[in-house]
């Protein structure tokens, strides 16, 4: 299918001032808002998102229905305007996004320093590596570790050096299992990978740092985290109880911002907690968000004052019956909540989202609504 066409079957809202209709309510500047739609997927689900040079946004998405895994990725480029630059669809065997591995887990996607952007997943059982160039074509595909074992790469990041890295699970054909951290060049080219057979690390990995001596932080679910020396061997390991599903991006004074949800057993509920961890592993003035009913956490985002956003969604009570809204949170570098903001219609959370150096939002809104269907918006806003 032509490049044209893909760019036709783009179904987008046309961009509108948020006037007390729309996704947000009327104290918030939106400058545009796109809803995708394309007549390849049903539905679709944003599994990552990173900034462009432009100010734009490259948006990774599948299908969002998990009973079909072949059906590839979605690759979706808006300019600072929120013009679509480029929707390409790939196959299943072309960009594995989603595999029958944990289908439909999250899959990270990246901006390159030198341009373009870089993503992973997994390919038949081998962990890949996957780099674009600014439009989203492929530009190169690397698999990695032997076909004695199914392994799948969650997270990836560009390094200082302009490599790579990259964690994810190695799993052993007769049943053990450990965590594989991937180091690269720029031509994806393996340097090194490290198998982590700790017993007590085998989670859902969610997030991973490059830090400032070129070792990595790596988070985990059930709250572990861990850190790395430049080699790829491990300093330190620590767990925080009760708490899931911890993202991370990096800080300025080194170490990492951390966002996940924290379990308060004697409500039976979730909520985020948030907070700064130093390379040491120490974790400063940690803050919980605790409004509504329950409050989730999918992403994280360094802002250009030194603090940082957190982006999820907000279980609430409205009039006797209960809704779920895509929730903002805004930290200040030294942790304390600036402010926070819901959005959406019911049955909505904010699964991913960048913080731009003019003050605006980019965010990737997903709706759920009774029906069964999925609905992505991307929204460029400001308080």
């Amino acid at each position: 299918m032509t490049r044209m066409r893909w760019l036709l079957c783009a179904i987008v809202a046309a961009a509108m001032p948020c006037l007390g209709c729309g996704i947000f309510s009327h104290h918030w500047h939106v400058s545009w808002q796109r809803e995708i739609h394309t007549d390849s997927f049903d539905h679709v689900s944003a599994s990552g998102m990173a900034a462009s040079p432009d100010g734009g946004v490259m948006v990774a998405a599948m299908p969002a229905n998990r009973r079909a895994p072949s059906e590839g990725a979605l690759v979706l480029r808006l300019d600072a305007n929120g013009n679509v630059r480029t929707l390409k669809r790939y196959d299943h065997a072309t960009f594995p996004l989603a595999s029958s591995l944990y289908d439909g887990e999250p899959t990270s996607v990246r901006a390159v320093a030198s341009g373009g952007y870089i993503a992973c997943g997994c390919d038949s059982g081998r962990a890949l590596l996957l780099r674009l160039d600014e439009d989203g074509d492929m530009l190169w595909t690397r698999s990695f570790l032997d076909s004695a074992a199914v392994a799948r790469l969650w997270v990836v990041t560009p390094t200082s050096d302009g490599g790579f890295a990259a964690v994810g699970h190695f799993y052993v054909r007769e049943g053990s299992e450990s965590y594989a951290l991937i180091r690269t060049d720029s031509a994806g080219n393996e340097l090194w990978h490290r198998r982590i057979d700790s017993v007590q690390f085998v989670k859902m990995p969610w997030g991973l740092c490059e830090e400032p001596d070129r070792g990595f932080l790596i988070s985990a679910d059930d709250c572990w985290f861990m850190r790395t020396d430049a080699s790829g061997n491990t300093l330190w390991a620590h767990q925080w109880p009760e708490m899931l599903t911890p993202h991370l991006c990096p800080a300025p004074r080194g170490g990492c911002y951390v966002a996940g949800e924290w379990r308060d057993s004697t409500r039976d509920s979730w909520h985020v907690v948030t907070f700064w961890l130093d390379p040491n592993g120490g974790p400063l003035r940690a803050g919980s968000y605790r409004k509504g009913i329950s409050a989730s956490a999918s992403d994280i985002a360094a802002t250009p004052d030194g603090g940082w956003v957190v982006f999820g969604s907000v279980r609430t009570t409205v009039h006797g019956d209960t809704e779920s809204h895509a929730l903002v949170l805004k930290y200040s570098p030294d942790g304390e909540l600036e402010w926070d903001h819901t959005l959406g219609s019911d049955r909505s959370k904010c699964v991913a989202g960048v913080a731009g150096a003019d003050g605006w939002y980019t965010l990737a809104v997903q709706d759920e609504p009774p029906d069964g269907s999925k609905r992505l918006t991307i929204v460029r806003t400001k308080p």
